[in-house]
């Protein structure tokens, strides 16, 4: 009987650690369901978030004498702007460059499109151009798809990188005084079979959206500010487009930081805003998949986004661009990070993991509900055994 009872006791020791534990998360993990921030974002203080105010401020200090060259910093938990720091005259309201982020908004709007049934994944890119005639034409060229290039594994020549980009040689500088894009990128000749080789190329994310524009009765920027943008609470502003008036895909669009955070926040959600689907959530997890390992860090490429799944201990991903943008997303921190800049000196998982992370450690618990439900199911079901073995050997004995 004594056993029994200990047991018992245990038992309810687990199972009101893990009921608190679950009224902590759902505190911490308020239901953003009731607040979207699509006319304004709601502010909370680092206090009132259980978040260590004293580890940020030294990262003020840490910015201050070694980041010349942030813009902006904003962190936004469980949908509230916690902190958020502008510098060298940047404001909430100036609408910054994004350069290469822009890429991941061009995967959602190919999303969109695809929802839509405009196009699929599987098209052939060659086809939705049937009155070009282009160069160094073979079957390899011929079977590239839409998913080819959302993955940048086009097969294309292409070299973006190894000349700076004010550079007459580098072939996205003569892309961009091209007066046929289209024609430019896919006359390139094929060193790959499609499917095999990642090779950063920013004229995919072009052809991208000079596909959705071949599919569609009007301009790409009406398009996606009809069903992403304005949505969103985005009023798009500027987005430089090609001598044919399509956004250029890869660069070029112009957000604040907190419409960079809008969007983050749309695909923490899984595409979700305010009751409505802007996205699919198979295209939201489909886009932040690992296709490919970069070779040069512990990250892989999905659709025109950046997956980083262990790099902060958590599964995250990211929208990066030239010269310091990024929109970070952690989705099992609830967590969002946007950073503007303008230095390509500007090391944001340092910031991340010596700054972020150490002044989330309250707010995070010690342990996850990963952890918590097995063992308490474990311990459920040891018990069980225990009392069934404890009945069956009384019965033998009577």
């Amino acid at each position: 009987m004594r056993r029994q009872t200990i047991l018992i006791f245990l038992i309810s020791i687990f199972m009101t650690f893990n009921n608190i534990f679950l009224q902590s998360s759902s505190v911490n993990n308020e239901n953003t369901s009731v607040y979207w921030p699509t006319i304004e974002w709601r502010t909370k203080t680092p206090e009132e978030m259980n978040i260590s105010s004293n580890i940020l401020e030294d990262m003020d200090s840490f910015i201050a004498d070694q980041y010349y060259g942030l813009d902006s910093f904003l962190l936004i938990k469980d949908g509230y702007i916690v902190k958020e720091n502008y510098f060298l005259g940047y404001n909430k309201d100036f609408d910054h460059i994004c350069y290469s982020v822009s890429k991941s908004v061009t995967s959602a709007i190919v999303g969109i499109a695809i929802d839509k049934g405009y196009l699929s994944l599987n098209d052939y890119v060659i086809d939705f151009f049937p009155n070009k005639l282009f160069t160094n034409m073979d079957s390899r060229k011929s079977n590239m798809t839409v998913k080819h290039l959302l993955q940048m594994r086009s097969g294309l020549e292409w070299d973006e990188w190894n000349s700076s980009y004010s550079d007459s040689s580098n072939l996205y500088r003569q892309l961009m005084v091209s007066s046929d894009w289209v024609k430019f990128v896919l006359d390139m000749k094929m060193v790959s079979d499609p499917g095999s080789k990642f090779v950063y190329h920013s004229g995919l994310s072009y052809l991208l959206l000079a596909i959705v524009q071949q599919r569609i009765n009007v301009t790409v920027l009406d398009f996606a500010n009809k069903f992403l943008f304005k949505p969103i609470g985005i009023s798009l502003n500027t987005w430089t487009t090609c001598p044919n008036n399509i956004p250029i895909g890869g660069s070029g669009l112009f957000l604040t930081p907190q419409d960079m955070a809008r969007f983050g926040f749309l695909y923490l959600n899984n595409g979700t805003w305010n009751g409505s689907q802007i996205i699919s959530s198979q295209w939201v997890q489909e886009s932040i998949y690992q296709y490919h390992q970069l070779d040069w860090e512990d990250a892989f490429y999905g659709y025109q986004w950046w997956i980083e799944p262990e790099r902060y201990g958590y599964f995250g991903y990211s929208a990066r661009g030239y010269l310091g943008q990024y929109i970070l997303v952690i989705p099992d921190l609830n967590l969002i990070i946007v950073c503007t800049g303008e230095s390509s000196n500007l090391d944001y998982p340092l910031l991340i993991t010596n700054f972020v992370l150490p002044a989330l450690k309250n707010n995070i618990g010690t342990f996850s509900s990963a952890i918590i439900f097995p063992l308490d199911f474990l311990i459920i079901v040891l018990g069980f055994i225990y009392l069934r073995k404890k009945k069956y050997a009384k019965t033998s004995i009577n």
